[in-house]
């Protein structure tokens, strides 16, 4: 198992979490520093290719889904794990923007037809797909990626400014003195076809 990441700090959080475990096969696992658009890899290595949580960060995630079918083995799979955004383009737009104002690697959740899409244009088969809906709550939501207090009193004013109409199409809510949204996430499970 061959992890990679762009950044090296994470590539560290990642080895130590590896040396610390106990679970066995650990050591069968290594990572690299190197980009999802040009791996270091081999043409038809792997038997699978996970991609969680990348191509929101991408301007041109084509260019990642097509490395990752170069990798592939023929008969080989791709387990693609995203953000998902509404259908809707408007809804979509203020999403991604509430998105980048939170984490600004991010460049665009996309809705489960464009996903699809990414993937068949690469020449894969969609196996199984499935869209998961996750309960969030803002404040541990911002949290999670310790963004400066100006940036996050910038995102509950977007988030407050959906609640009435949910102009981000994400349900946001206010629980008491919280407010609630949902994250939808998009998983497929695609084939490279064998010849």
């Amino acid at each position: 198992v061959i992890g990679i990441d762009i950044s090296p700090g994470m590539l560290e959080q990642a080895e130590l979490l590896r040396l610390s475990s106990r679970t066995p096969g650990a050591e069968r696992v290594s990572f690299r520093l190197s980009t999802a658009q040009e791996l270091p890899f081999n043409s038809e290595t792997f038997d699978l290719v996970t991609c969680r949580l990348v191509l929101n960060h991408a301007r041109a995630p084509e260019r990642i889904v097509n490395e990752a079918v170069r990798v592939l083995k023929p008969g080989g799979f791709l387990l693609l794990a995203e953000l998902l955004s509404v259908d809707n383009p408007v809804k979509r737009a203020t999403q991604n923007a509430i998105e980048e104002r939170r984490n600004p690697s991010h460049v665009a959740a996309r809705s489960a037809e464009q996903y699809a899409k990414l993937v068949t244009d690469a020449g894969l088969e969609i196996a199984a797909k499935q869209a998961v809906t996750l309960e969030r709550e803002l404040e541990e939501w911002l949290a999670a990626y310790r963004i400066e207090k100006t940036d996050g009193a910038v995102v509950r004013e977007m988030m407050e400014a959906s609640l009435e109409t949910d102009a981000a199409g994400i349900n946001a809510r206010r629980h008491g003195n919280t407010i609630e949204f949902v994250q939808r996430m998009y998983y497929i499970k695609a084939i490279k076809p064998a010849g």
